[in-house]
């Protein structure tokens, strides 16, 4: 069990930020949140972490944690309920795939299409597009959710990737349909909500 209030560190329009504060927020699971500095926070941390590596988790003791898969992990085996890592092994490897095409794949896509213009910018959105095509085979067709009925840590894997893609132009209308269902459904619940009030996914973006 966690006892001391654990700081987190984020940068606001940073998507895994993001995918960890939804955790957080799903998991009822309270932390001090604190804007990243590089500068005050790199001299604090020092070599614990690599540089400029957000979000950050650390703990009273002494844990400092980076990657925020591994600090949903992490929190999941030492807070109480809600569980929202699935039980099943097949399950939960079918979300490590998720993650690990995200985190490896998509996101830095999807960061190099916020930085372009032109047709490069183009050409980003066009990888975008291919690389969620990959995705969808890995997806449940039981339910609304990316292995079935019930949300878990897995619809935290794509969702606020795409959707910081989104918010930075990507035109939504071009992602596969169940990707799209599934990101509004995942876009429907409240921890999502307040990080993408903006979001839509029934027009292009603008």
């Amino acid at each position: 069990m966690l006892e001391a209030l654990p700081r987190v560190l984020i940068r606001s329009r940073c998507s895994l930020s993001r995918r960890l504060r939804a955790y957080l927020d799903e998991k009822g699971f309270a932390v001090r949140l604190e804007s990243f500095d590089p500068v005050r926070h790199g001299r604090e941390l020092g070599r614990r972490i690599p540089k400029n590596s957000v979000p950050i988790f650390e703990q009273g003791d002494g844990l400092v944690l980076w990657d925020s898969r591994i600090i949903i992990e992490y929190v999941e085996d030492h807070a109480p309920p809600p569980a929202l890592m699935p039980k099943d092994a097949e399950c939960r490897a079918r979300l490590r795939l998720l993650y690990d095409l995200t985190d490896v794949a998509l996101e830095p896509l999807v960061r190099a299409f916020a930085e372009a213009s032109g047709k490069k910018r183009r050409k980003k959105a066009d990888e975008i597009i291919e690389t969620v095509r990959t995705i969808v085979p890995h997806l449940s067709h039981d339910g609304p959710y990316a292995i079935g009925k019930r949300f878990s840590v897995a619809d935290l894997s794509v969702p606020p990737v795409l959707l910081t893609a989104i918010e930075d132009g990507l035109d939504p209308s071009r992602l596969p349909i169940r990707v799209r269902l599934w990101l509004q459904t995942v876009l429907d619940r409240p921890s999502m909500r307040k990080l993408f009030p903006k979001v839509r996914l029934t027009a292009r973006a603008a």
